[in-house]
């Protein structure tokens, strides 16, 4: 083997050259950092994917709120096309009530007039008796 002697001493290890040394040391020096880079990457990655996922959560609630709120709103845009129809008949129902209630007053004045005339006939009758 290189470095040891045949008589049975023990060799002292052979030194590497200055210039591989240094190598070794910056390929170290370099292998920390990019070490360090790639553990510095993966929390940005991991950083970033939490914040995608919250991200999309929020998109996915945000959605189904505005689906609820959607819904909503086509259910009271039918509810109020139902109470316009209501308002609509009982207006209706109002104007035909004021209606009747003129023909009535009209019929009742008809009536006080008739019941004069009949009171007054009836006065003039008994008058001559």
């Amino acid at each position: 083997m290189p470095g040891q002697s045949t008589s049975g001493q023990q060799s002292t290890p052979a030194q590497l050259p200055l210039g591989l040394v240094e190598k070794l040391i910056h390929l170290s020096f370099e292998l920390k950092e990019t070490r360090w880079q790639r553990d510095v990457a993966q929390r940005n990655a991991n950083n970033w994917r939490r914040g995608s996922k919250l991200g999309q959560e929020m998109v996915t609630k945000s959605e189904k709120k505005y689906d609820d709120l959607k819904q909503s709103h086509e259910g009271l845009v039918k509810e109020n096309e139902g109470l316009v129809k209501e308002n609509q008949d009982l207006k209706k129902a109002l104007e035909d009530m004021l209606n009747e209630k003129e023909i009535l007053e009209m019929e009742r004045k008809k009536f006080q007039t008739e019941k004069k005339d009949l009171e007054k006939r009836f006065r003039d009758l008994f008058a001559r008796f």
